[in-house]
């Protein structure tokens, strides 16, 4: 199966090496900057600053209490 190419050019960028040649953390790491790119893209500059304003609301239920 061919690797993606994001995930190449983001094996490149942070480890100088290519994808297949990397350990299993650094490819779980481009997963997840491939990842934390799509969502800013989704969300525009102004949705990723609305979701930093609210800060661990997000994990909070109706009661307050932290999970």
């Amino acid at each position: 199966m061919p690797t993606d190419p994001q995930k190449e050019d983001i094996a490149q960028e942070k480890y100088g090496k290519a994808y297949d040649e990397l350990d299993s953390s650094e490819k779980q790491s481009v997963g997840g900057t491939k990842g934390g790119r799509s969502r800013a893209e989704g969300a525009g500059s102004e949705g990723m600053a609305e979701m930093g304003k609210q800060g661990g609301s997000a994990t909070k239920d109706d009661t307050g209490s932290s999970w």
